[in-house]
């Protein structure tokens, strides 16, 4: 077992879509306040000098709704959505809805309902073009889960 410690960073309300969002990384010889500057105002340590199972266990806390908030964004092209990148990008949010349940205890069923839900919740709060979410929805659909 290493002895490495990690960071656990969070973007913020400024950051948009990948708000609530968190990765881990590791600080190696960065001081944590250099470290805060660097990261600006899209981005927080939320945990530091931690080992890598806490940082797992704190990254795997984020919202579904903020982990499908991501896939959307991150499936955009000039700003629309592209079918073919969402499809992918959902087939790991699933995965990795998936997998967060599983290290909290939640049963997979309820995790896919959550999924589901902030899915379906996104496209009608978020996508006010109705081409648009009938194309979402097509591959949301192929999706699987």
């Amino acid at each position: 077992m290493s002895n490495d410690k990690y960071v656990v960073i969070e973007y913020t309300q400024a950051a948009g879509d990948w708000a609530g969002n968190r990765y881990i990384t590791s600080m190696g010889n960065e001081n944590l306040d250099l470290l805060k500057e660097r990261l600006g105002e899209r981005q927080k340590v939320v945990a530091h000098d931690v080992s890598m199972d806490e940082a797992q266990r704190i990254t795997s806390q984020v919202p579904v709704e903020c982990i499908v908030a991501a896939a959307f964004e991150e499936s955009k092209i000039d700003g629309k959505i592209e079918p073919m990148m969402l499809q992918m990008q959902l087939a790991n949010t699933a995965f990795l809805v998936g997998h967060n349940a599983q290290m909290r205890g939640i049963p997979s069923q309820l995790a896919s309902l959550a999924y589901f839900n902030a899915v379906l919740n996104y496209v009608d709060n978020k996508i006010p073009d109705l081409e648009e979410k009938r194309k979402v929805m097509v591959g949301f659909n192929s999706t699987p889960f």
